[in-house]
């Protein structure tokens, strides 16, 4: 087990004062087999009405509304989780279809999808970060490797930039 502490900070700054603000977010980790969460908290700063429900999937969405005017707002989320191995591989091979969505919502995270094809470079990228299965912290340490492979260039992509053309330019080739 691995205990990690999560903090999350989003600012926003306005070119003139805004008189209302209204924010929905998603900061808090979830509860599942293979995570608990231990704590979280939300701070925004100026001071803002919070309310929080449940989304579709089953997580934490705070809704923020600033009422004061503000020039600037700071939206900051603690979380401590404890991470175990998962107790069964998630890569899931449900088929992507109606049934299983509605059984099981989260396949779509996990299922192939039709839209979205196994790409030969995600596999090759993963192995050059050194990504090995249930091991959090080659994840941690792939993470912060990903700014050795990619750099933001204003305007090197738009809305419609694919994945494929991100990684390799449109040489890409699809896994069988």
């Amino acid at each position: 087990m691995a205990r990690y502490s999560i903090v999350h900070s989003t600012r926003q700054r306005y070119r003139e004062t805004v008189h209302r603000s209204r924010n929905e977010v998603r900061l808090q980790p979830i509860d599942s087999s293979s995570q608990r969460l231990r704590s979280s908290e939300l701070e925004v700063t100026p001071t803002a009405e919070i309310a929080s429900t449940l989304d579709y999937y089953s997580n934490s969405v705070w809704m923020i509304a600033v009422e004061s005017p503000h020039r600037e707002l700071v939206i900051e989320a603690r979380s401590e989780v404890d991470v175990h191995l998962p107790l069964f591989d998630p890569a899931i091979d449900y088929p992507w279809d109606a049934d299983n969505l509605s059984s099981h919502p989260a396949v779509e995270f996990t299922a192939p999808s039709p839209r979205v094809p196994r790409l030969r470079a995600i596999e090759t990228l993963q192995q050059e970060l050194g990504v090995r299965p249930h091991d959090p912290d080659s994840l941690m340490t792939a993470n912060e490797k990903m700014r050795q492979h990619f750099a933001y260039v204003a305007g090197a992509t738009s809305v419609g930039t694919r994945l494929p053309e991100v990684l390799e330019g449109q040489a890409l080739e699809a896994l069988p």
